[in-house]
């Protein structure tokens, strides 16, 4: 038992203190509880719905990434707001070796102003021999490879073949550009010579380009000339053909390799 200054006082008067502030304080009645309860469930289903969305969002990015259809990937807008084409880039053509035996055979050759019985000259350096003295040899164009072969028959028409091979077709396509410099250039300075000539123009073909002369000196027959070169990717091939014929001019449209008979030699020279 203690006085009135002793413990049992103290704890009464803390208890009635808490009982004060609680009774002040006071708690929420039942039906606040549940709705404040209701609120937080909204709350986190809310939440879990936009996480979800971002997510799905995330994924359908992704997908259209892999699967090209991704803006990102068009060109920059053009002035009307719609993407512009992508720049294709050139085909480069794929550089080939030549056949086995990529040279025309006698039997070959066309029949031509009733030239007939083709042989094949063991000198392979005859098909060297220049069939126009301004233009030089197919010989000296500087290919990586090249094979040729010269061709004569007994009534005096001769014809060389030579087929040149170029590390790519760009290299090719640039030394067939430059042979036809040369031969438009011999073809100018012939014609400025006064002799009595018949000319056809350098003229293009589906792949390359011809030309043909024909002259009459006096006393002697017609000396016809043709000179017909086509490239199939870093292969060139060059034929002419030279003879004193009767009664050919050029300017009967006729030639002794026309488009068939370049596109056979083509295919003979690559296989």
């Amino acid at each position: 038992m203690t006085d009135q200054f002793g413990p049992t006082d103290r704890v009464a008067d803390t208890l009635t203190a808490l009982r004060t502030d609680t009774d002040r304080l006071g708690l929420a009645d039942s039906g606040a509880v549940r709705r404040r309860g209701e609120q937080r469930t909204r709350n986190q289903v809310v939440g879990t719905a936009l996480a979800v969305a971002a997510l799905v969002a995330g994924t359908v990015g992704v997908a259209s990434s892999l699967t090209g259809s991704d803006q990102s990937i068009q060109g920059p807008p053009g002035r009307n707001g719609t993407a512009t084409a992508r720049v294709t880039e050139p085909t480069v053509e794929t550089p080939v070796e030549l056949a086995a035996q990529p040279l025309l055979d006698a039997a070959d050759l066309p029949t031509f102003a009733g030239a007939t019985g083709w042989q094949v000259s063991p000198d392979e350096a005859a098909a060297d021999q220049p069939f126009l003295q301004c233009l030089a040899s197919p010989s000296g164009l500087g290919a990586t490879q090249t094979e040729k072969r010269f061709f004569y028959t007994e009534l005096a028409p001769t014809a060389t073949e030579h087929v040149l091979r170029f590390p790519t077709a760009a290299a090719a396509e640039s030394v067939l550009n430059r042979f036809r410099g040369d031969l438009e250039a011999c073809s100018q300075q012939l014609a400025s010579g006064g002799a009595s000539l018949d000319q056809r123009p350098v003229e293009d073909t589906v792949a390359g380009f011809r030309y043909s002369q024909s002259s009459a000196p006096a006393g002697s027959e017609v000396s016809y000339v043709e000179v017909d070169a086509a490239r199939r990717s870093n292969v060139v091939v060059v034929l002419q053909w030279n003879g004193a014929v009767d009664e050919v001019s050029s300017d009967q449209g006729t030639w002794v390799w026309d488009e068939p008979a370049l596109s056979r030699a083509l295919d003979r020279a690559i296989g």
